[in-house]
């Protein structure tokens, strides 16, 4: 086999996928369409989900319309965050129990900031929800509320990775633990003249 031999027949074997690459990139989007469509019509189906793409976004939607269809219509926006979770709640429990955490989360952070002076420092220190709760406890948070705080933290927890799918049912009574929390916080809130 000569040098040019030898050549010929590496072109040769890089031609066929060569040709395929240019196919693939010529033809990307008529085969992205196609495989849209394909995610769309299994994101259709009961048990089949796709978890790429615009076919999970149709999934999603279609059912939150689905789940929607039975709730009245609103007449604008939620006056407050509690009306917010409560809707909120009846479409998705999860979701409904995150967020009224989240408040819980947020004022615990704001009122621990404002009882540290933290708010104005250039950089705050990180600190848990645990370590916040504590900081509120020296402030006069009832033994009770800790309690709660550390049950609120461990249903978090469960949600957020995973293992609070049979929370669901509880959803109310945790939603309502947090708003509970969430006053008792706001309770230690200082008066800030202004």
């Amino acid at each position: 086999m000569s040098v040019w031999e030898f050549f010929a027949s590496i072109i040769g074997s890089m031609a066929w996928p060569a040709a395929l690459v240019a196919l693939v990139v010529i033809l990307r989007q008529p085969i992205s369409g196609l495989a849209n469509e394909i995610v769309l019509m299994f994101g259709r189906a009961k048990s089949v989900t796709a978890g790429w793409g615009s076919g999970q976004i149709a999934l999603e939607l279609e059912k939150l319309r689905n789940e929607n269809a039975g709730l009245p219509e609103s007449t604008g926006a939620p006056s407050t965050t509690e009306d917010t979770i409560t809707r909120l709640l009846a479409v998705d429990p999860k979701a409904a129990m995150l967020s009224a955490i989240f408040n819980v989360e947020a004022s615990a952070r704001n009122v621990t900031d404002l009882l540290t002076d933290e708010q104005t420092t250039t950089a705050p220190t990180f600190r848990s929800f645990g370590e916040r709760i504590d900081i509120l406890r020296g402030h006069g948070l009832p033994e009770q509320a800790v309690i709660t705080a550390r049950y609120i933290r461990g249903v978090r927890n469960e949600l957020v990775h995973g293992f609070g799918d049979d929370l669901q049912a509880n959803a109310a009574e945790v939603i309502a633990l947090a708003r509970e929390l969430t006053r008792s916080i706001e309770a230690l809130r200082p008066i800030v003249p202004t």
